[in-house]
């Protein structure tokens, strides 16, 4: 695979992974890895795609009331696909978040293989678990 076909399954991924989990599922590689810094709730490494879609993908929505997001930029190297995300929603808490997200996103045959995400934590803590 080349590099347009990397950044197509990243694409595809962001565009369905909280739409159409079972094609988001299938884009990920059965061993992946997904990296959220900081001390959130939700920082650790998730190891393995059904501990990603069970602890992360599958809960975190649930902190949202709405939540939309537009993935603004990407740029790609062989295997490697950075994404610049912004996310605007309003969270269970009753709070307007609005924020960009970054993720450096190694693609395997095709697949997801690790994820490695930047954020504004203390800025997701006050928002979104205060």
């Amino acid at each position: 695979m080349g590099v347009e076909d990397d950044r197509s399954v990243v694409l595809e991924f962001f565009a369905t992974r909280f739409n159409d989990k079972p094609r988001a599922w299938e884009l990920m590689h059965e061993d992946a890895t997904w990296i959220i810094p900081g001390s959130l709730p939700l920082s650790k490494v998730h190891r393995g795609r059904k501990m990603i879609f069970d602890e992360y993908l599958g809960t975190h929505a649930d902190d949202f009331e709405s939540i939309s997001s537009t993935v603004t930029r990407t740029i790609a190297e062989p295997g490697v696909v950075v994404v610049e995300y912004h996310a605007v929603g309003r969270t269970r808490k009753q709070r307007d978040y609005d924020t960009v997200y970054y993720y450096v996103v190694d693609v395997e045959d095709g697949r997801i293989k690790q994820v490695r995400q930047s954020l504004d934590t203390q800025y997701a803590q006050k928002t979104i678990y205060d």
